[in-house]
Order: structure tokens, then sequence, then C-alpha cells
């Protein structure tokens, strides 16, 4: 089969949508996070106009930013009104228990998106031009783990429940290197009292994780 017969079998329509699309989905997505359109939205500011007063942004750039949400399944649109589809409305909305808007800070925050950009570089290189992640104390590691915990904490609650924490007796846990703390809490929190938790030296341990150590 010739190149040009194959051609009539497949098309370039992926190449092309990844190309054009791939970063706009994220960036657009990160966008309406900042702005809090979707809680907005869940609040009943559902068109334009009541965007604009709630998000304090323009109700024409907004209508264009969530006519592109409703083509990528986060939003629905019913004349000039907005609502939320199911992903958007347990995940972000930030009355709901289960919010995870946070993550974007760190997936598509700045020093990912310039890693991202130099990956041809890298490749090239055979390695980053630099890595600041390796720095003691990095300010990644610091976004990490002050918005990734909608994603650490119930994967840390898993670890806890498969070691059987809550029938170990009390324990002390020392979590060296603990970054967020979520899995050294999550093993001490459901042990009896007198059960601790202690951690390594780590600028990156959230504020919640380290209010939450305290009362253990």
């Amino acid at each position: 089969m010739t190149n040009l017969e194959t051609a009539t079998a497949v098309t370039p329509q992926r190449i092309f949508e990844t190309l054009l699309y791939g970063r706009m989905r994220a960036d657009a997505l990160k966008a309406a996070i900042d702005l809090d359109v979707f809680t907005a939205i869940a609040e009943g500011a559902r068109r334009p106009a009541e965007l604009a007063s709630r998000c304090g942004a323009d109700a024409r750039g907004l209508a264009v930013l969530c006519d592109f949400l409703c083509v990528d399944g986060f939003l629905a649109r019913t004349g000039d009104a907005y609502e939320l589809r199911d992903e958007a409305r347990v995940f972000l909305d930030r009355h709901s228990p289960a919010y995870a808007g946070s993550v974007a800070a760190f997936l598509s925050g700045p020093g990912r998106i310039e890693a991202s950009a130099r990956i041809g570089d890298a490749v090239r290189r055979g390695g980053a031009e630099r890595n600041d992640a390796l720095v003691p104390d990095a300010a990644a590691w610091v976004s990490f783990a002050e918005t990734m915990l909608p994603v650490v904490g119930p994967v840390a609650g898993l670890v806890a429940q498969y070691l059987g924490a809550s029938s170990a007796g009390p324990l002390r846990v020392l979590d060296v290197a603990a970054g967020h703390g979520e899995f050294g809490i999550a093993i001490a929190e459901p042990t009896p009292p007198g059960s601790g938790a202690a951690f390594g030296r780590c600028r990156a341990t959230s504020s919640s994780s380290r209010s939450r150590a305290r009362t253990i």
C-alpha cells in the first residue's frame, strides 16, 4: 500500500488536534479554576453577565471560555446558561468535599510548563539543563505539598488501611523526607492515644498536614 493509499484510511486529525489543543485544553481549564468559574456556576451564576460580576472578568471572555469548556465536556449549555457536568460538579466546585481544583497550580504551574517546552532540548542533551527539583527545600515541592492533597490524601488512606494501622496498637511513626506528610499522618491517625508522627526536616510538609500532626 502506498502512502497515498494509506492516507485515505488514516487522517492527521489527532496530530493537528494534539498540536493545536493539547496545551490549550490545560490552559483553559486552569483559567476557569483560577477564576472560580465552576464554583460560581454551582452557586447560581450561570450566565456570562452573572459570571462576570462573580468572577471579576469580562462577560464576553467568560462566554468564550465557557463555550470551550462545553466542547471539552466540563460544562453544558442551554441557551445562554451554563451548568456543570458530573466531573466538574464533583471535583471542581470548591464546595464539594472531593474538590481537586488545587492540583492545577502544580500540574499546570509555570515550572512544569517551562520544562515541557524544553523536552526537545532535554532529549538532545540527554537530560534537563537544570533540575530545580533537586535543590534542598525546592519551591516546586512546597507547591506540590500544598496543592496535591486531593490526589495523595486518598492514596495515603489506602496505604494505612493496607498496613492495618487501625489495629496495630500504639505506634511511633517517623516519616523521613515527608514531603506533604500525608502518609505518616494517615498511618498514625487511626492508632490509639499515645501514638505520634514525627517528620524529617522538610519545608514542603503542608501547613494542613502539620496542623493535623499536632493532634496525633
